[in-house]
């Protein structure tokens, strides 16, 4: 994103200011001794891009100064912003932002935004909308990315110039963006675009579909296990039963294996065997019950036979009844006949049977007992019958059936050990389908691994062959000229090495450590320039190279002197290619040495000079402090 500092202002009082311009496509080099708050230019500019973790220090730059003041070029539209000083190391909650430059007379006095509003129309200007960028580190945790989150791509700090371990300050920004590795990897991977997001979302699919099916595999292996030491236990219990006599293998062939288990418990309570005294009670009861029931029964038979018996009588009448039909014929034309007296007594007798044998018809059924009385008789056998099989099982002593006796005691530790291996049996597993998930896994794996083969590719043939190529213009990098350089993503370092073996954790001086910082940032910013991003803009803050040398006036002969102007040399030539690319950049240098390192004979064309804090000159006027030291005092 293209982006430049204009100004830096900071307000005492309504009548004194300091102010400093910064040009665009240039090496702004503020220079001077040390304590002139040469270093607060970075806070300064943080704390107005809406820090929530004021740098500014304190004694001195923040007691004299009454507001911060940046001016600032965002993808060619003007801002300017100004805010109210930190108070007790917290920032002020509003801020005035406009897009226009402040004028000369100009006091912040008043705001029009607060910093969460402001932070977001930045955000948006930064092409980070909405959620867009919200990435989950945890359940529990939400890292929502924002533009500040990327202005520790555009710092190479004091503190970390000549770090052996360290290129990245985040320590220096809100711990809330940048404590942690992986947000900080997320963030270097969205500037080399790589959608991590998206490979974590396949990598945790794969995991998902090879957790779910190992899982699978595990619980049907104890639902196996479970089911095997249930089933041989019930084996061995039905053959204890059948041996034994005590149930027929029909008992249990219709059964689940709950009901089986609840068969024993019945045999347990059929067969439970009872003493000499209730067995004769029972058999004498049974006795009792036995008689009744033949009675009942022959009852019942004797009224069926009746019945039946009375069914056959008045067939037979029926039967004689339509043998005699042809008497009446003959009655009615005996005259006809001419028949003897004889023959006419004979007929009368005929038709006095006949007559008598349709009256008895005509009676119906002799009723030998109601329906009613029949059902109550024929439950009557029934209830009797269930009594005398209740008894039926009051019929096993340990004396009359030993084995009988042993098979009962053997299970009834048998109930107890299935009811307990049946409790543990877990439930069925859901089958899946693990050829789909086998192909679904393999799918995001695939996706997951082009996605770390393009990391792999972008920074092994983008970002590395940019270091090196600022790492290859050092002349005075001692043993470690023309060796290969990579940037390791797992130590966030740069790796220095030979034929292939890199050696990271120990190189030498602090000097040799300072060129490889400034070869990263160099590097980054050339690759992030041939493959533009919304999210960093284009623009560098180097603070102090000189650091591992505090050069003066009084050797500019030494070898350290020379090392230092390779370096100035190397950052000069960045900002040419730049500006021969047509391209936009802007690096704030801050600096001790003395400006002839850049100047005269030493002439860096792309070096500037922005402030010169020497003598009584500093970020905060020395009248200022003395002023503020004695209202202190006072």
């Amino acid at each position: 994103m293209k982006f430049h500092i204009e100004r830096v202002l900071l307000w005492f009082s309504k009548t004194e200011k300091t102010v400093i311009k910064f040009e665009n496509n240039k090496v702004n080099v503020i220079r001077g001794n040390s304590s002139r708050g040469k270093s607060n230019i970075f806070a300064i500019i943080d704390y107005c891009l809406m820090s929530d973790k004021p740098n500014i220090v304190e004694p001195v730059i923040n007691e004299c100064t009454q507001y911060y003041g940046l001016e600032f070029v965002l993808d060619g539209h003007f801002y300017a912003i100004s805010r109210k000083k930190p108070e007790d190391g917290i920032g002020a909650d509003s801020v005035y932002m406009v897009q226009k430059p402040f004028a000369d007379d100009y006091y912040p006095n008043y705001t029009n935004y607060q910093v969460s509003v402001a932070r977001g129309e930045l955000d948006r200007l930064f092409g980070i909308k909405d959620d867009a960028y919200k990435y989950p580190f945890g359940e529990d945790e939400k890292f929502v990315v924002s533009f500040r989150s990327f202005l520790m791509f555009n710092a190479l700090t004091e503190n970390i110039i000549d770090n052996q371990y360290e290129y990245f300050n985040y320590k220096f920004f809100e711990d809330l963006y940048l404590d942690k590795y992986d947000k900080r990897k997320y963030l270097l991977d969205l500037l080399l675009g790589v959608d991590t997001v998206e490979e974590i979302k396949q990598l945790t699919l794969a995991d998902s579909l090879r957790s779910r099916q190992n899982s699978s595999r595990n619980r049907n292996t104890r639902y196996q296990k479970a089911m095997q030491r249930f089933m041989d236990k019930l084996n061995e219990a039905k053959k204890l039963v059948f041996d034994a006599g005590l149930a027929e293998k029909s008992d249990f062939s219709e059964l689940t294996l709950d009901e089986q288990v609840e068969k024993f418990e019945g045999l347990l309570v059929d067969y439970e065997p009872h003493t000499m005294e209730i067995t004769q009670e029972a058999d004498s009861k049974k006795a009792d019950l036995t008689k009744s029931l033949f009675q009942k029964q022959v009852q019942l038979n004797n009224i069926i036979n009746a019945v039946r018996e009375y069914d056959q009588y008045r067939k037979q009448i029926s039967d004689i009844t339509d043998s005699l039909k042809p008497v009446e014929y003959l009655k009615e034309h005996i005259d006809e006949l001419g028949v003897t007296l004889w023959s006419r007594q004979i007929v009368d007798a005929l038709q006095k049977s006949l007559e008598g044998l349709r009256e008895r018809e005509q009676k119906g059924l002799k009723e030998f007992a109601s329906e009613g009385q029949l059902e109550k008789l024929r439950k009557d056998i029934h209830a009797i019958e269930n009594q005398i099989a209740e008894l039926d099982n009051i019929k096993i002593t340990p004396i009359q059936n030993s084995e009988r006796y042993y098979a009962l005691g053997r299970l009834k530790e048998f109930v107890a050990i299935l009811r307990d291996l049946y409790a543990a049996i877990p439930s069925a597993p859901e089958q899946i389908d693990e050829v789909y998930d086998h192909e679904l896994r393999s799918h995001a794996e695939e996706i997951a691994n082009k996605i770390a083969e393009l990391r792999a590719t972008v920074v092994e043939s983008g970002l590395n062959p940019s270091i090196q190529h600022y790492f290859d213009m050092f002349s005075f990098l001692e043993n470690f000229a023309g060796r290969p350089t990579r940037y390791n993503r797992e130590h966030e370092r740069l790796e220095i090495g030979k034929q292939g073996v890199l050696n990271y954790t120990n190189i030498g001086s602090q000097s040799n450590y300072m060129f490889l910082h400034i070869c990263f940032f160099l590097g980054l910013h050339r690759y992030l320039l041939l493959n533009p991003t919304p999210y960093v803009g284009q623009f560098l803050f180097i603070d102090q190279p000189s650091k591992p040398y505090y050069e003066s006036s009084d050797n500019n002969k030494s070898t350290d002197r020379l090392k230092l102007m390779d370096a100035f040399m190397v950052i000069n030539t960045f900002m040419q290619e730049v500006v021969d690319s047509g391209n936009e950049f802007q690096i704030i240098l801050i600096e001790h040495a003395e400006e002839t390192y850049w100047t005269g004979e030493n002439n860096l064309a792309n070096f500037v000079t922005k402030a010169n804090f020497d003598g009584d000159n500093a970020l905060v006027p020395f009248h200022l402090i003395t002023k503020q030291s004695d209202e202190t005092e006072d």
